[in-house]
């Protein structure tokens, strides 16, 4: 379970209780889903601040060499073929790509709140068993420019445990990152 501190006030936050609650509809909801209205005024922004910070379970999509992107990706045992397809699926609610070990040519589209992991032997169930030495995922590009291009991903984004190899770019051939953060 993560739980990403950037998108939730903080105790201290100078934002809690400064709002104009008179634009707030009756029974309104913030971000979360809980009430909009928490204290003596509603709270700049879209989330109120509560006490117990929810906690986002992200949801892993696995990829496979030996897989099928008609598959969910849900498990090991019904894994996506293709990067592209998991990471695409992923980027819908926010999650992880787990990848197992292996040779992907792929040129890819990054997305937000996708995070990717390589060095999976394919039977993990946490993030933390993963070995990216012993089990090498390979993201290739087939010399056809760039490996991985994230252009204006402003949100939360991760490519851990890879050997990115035969980019072709004058810029960014392995990854062109342009006006995103990850």
């Amino acid at each position: 379970n993560l739980y990403y501190p950037g998108t939730h006030l903080s105790a201290g936050s100078p934002c809690r209780d400064m709002g104009d609650g008179s634009w707030v509809p009756d029974g309104s909801l913030d971000a979360d889903g809980g009430a909009r209205i928490v204290g003596s005024a509603v709270d700049i922004g879209a989330d109120e601040f509560a006490v117990a910070a929810p906690v986002f379970s992200p949801e892993v999509v696995h990829v496979s060499p030996t897989g099928d992107d008609a598959n969910d990706g849900k498990t090991w045992n019904s894994p996506k073929r293709s990067v592209q397809a998991a990471m695409d699926q992923s980027a819908l609610t926010g999650g992880e790509v787990w990848i197992r070990a292996g040779s992907y040519t792929n040129n890819l589209t990054f997305r937000s709140f996708v995070n990717l992991f390589g060095g999976f032997a394919g039977s993990e169930t946490d993030l933390m068993q993963r070995n990216s030495k012993t089990n090498v995922t390979i993201l290739d590009g087939g010399q056809a420019g760039s490996v991985i291009r994230a252009t204006s991903v402003q949100k939360w984004g991760t490519i851990d445990g890879f050997v990115i190899r035969n980019g072709l770019s004058v810029q960014g051939a392995g990854i062109y990152c342009r006006d995103s953060s990850l």
